[in-house]
């Protein structure tokens, strides 16, 4: 009987340990809508701030800007290597957005694309002029950034990258292309 009282209080303090202990979320970042009227839509876009953005010893610091296109599926991933890289020393910290897409092939394509079937391609420097007309001003005026801009993309969202790096004029400092969609899509 008395082993069955030991197993039996061996399983009580063992429970009231698992209770004890302190749960937190581990939130990486925040969702915000911009309306666009380039675009004529609404925008949704998710922000990562640096673990240093809300320090009160570091508020003085401003940050580089990484917007990421195809962000509902490329933002955990480069949050989780910007976080990593910027801890080690290896990159700057900064303030990583990732734009949720709506429809790409519009978005991401900087010429309209004449095929036997009818399509919504070319929107690609309408879509440019949304990130640096309305996107990145309204950063500007909600976060503390640095007027350092890197454009990562994907496939099509490589395309659209390696075309704004292209263009004579734009303003984006850095550009990643992973993968372009340079051939036919």
């Amino acid at each position: 009987m008395s082993n069955s009282i030991i197993v039996a209080l061996i399983f009580l303090f063992g429970f009231n340990q698992v209770k004890s202990q302190n749960v937190e979320q581990i939130v990486i970042g925040t969702k915000h809508i911009l309306h666009s009227n380039i675009l004529n839509e609404e925008r949704e876009y998710w922000i990562n701030l640096p673990e240093s953005y809300n320090n009160d010893e570091e508020s003085y610091k401003k940050y580089p800007v990484l917007i990421v296109l195809d962000g509902n599926t490329h933002f955990k991933s480069i949050t989780g290597i910007v976080s990593y890289m910027s801890g080690n020393g290896e990159i700057p910290e900064m303030i990583v957005v990732a734009i949720q897409n709506v429809d790409r092939r519009r978005d991401y394509t900087p010429d309209k694309t004449i095929t036997v079937r009818e399509n919504n391609s070319g929107g690609g420097d309408k879509f440019l002029s949304f990130l640096e007309d309305e996107l990145i001003p309204e950063l500007n005026r909600e976060y503390r950034t640095e007027p350092y801009r890197i454009l990562f993309g994907h496939s099509l969202g490589g395309l659209l990258a390696t075309h704004a790096y292209m263009k004579e004029k734009t303003l984006f400092n850095s550009f990643i292309s992973v993968d372009p969609s340079f051939g036919t899509w």
